[in-house]
């Protein structure tokens, strides 16, 4: 099933016909494809949840459309300074990192209560992550 190639003075191992180096790939784009979708669901979760949270948070329409906004203000400003450090590092780093960062802040806006203040930070730290 597991079979060595010769290409290019490198032993290769295929299985079931595809190279490795394919399916990881493959597996690389699937992870990316998936936290696009994952960052554009977080964009707009929000949406229809604003009553419900302008009653819990006991706040003005104005700070809603804050905490709507505030990940994507975030994103476009951190966004150059992701490229730089992207051109520094590299990508995998810096999108491992955004990723990690995602997925705290997120649990953290998940677990915000009645706060306010917590949830409009993980909003606004989510959008960090989401410039990765």
């Amino acid at each position: 099933l597991v079979q060595p190639m010769e290409s290019d003075s490198q032993v290769r191992f295929s299985v079931g016909g595809i190279e490795l180096r394919k399916r990881w790939a493959f597996l690389c784009a699937a992870v990316q494809l998936f936290s696009m979708f994952v960052d554009a669901v977080l964009l707009t979760v929000i949406v229809p949840l604003s009553p419900q949270y302008k009653e819990r948070f006991d706040v003005s329409d104005a700070a809603i459309g804050l905490l709507f906004s505030s990940k994507a203000i975030v994103q476009v400003v951190t966004s150059p300074l992701t490229a730089k450090a992207v051109d520094r590092v590299g990508c995998r780093p810096v999108m491992l990192f955004a990723m990690l960062v995602l997925v705290v802040s997120t649990a953290v806006y998940a677990v915000s209560g009645d706060a306010f203040g917590v949830a409009l930070a993980a909003r606004a730290v989510q959008g960090i992550g989401s410039s990765g």
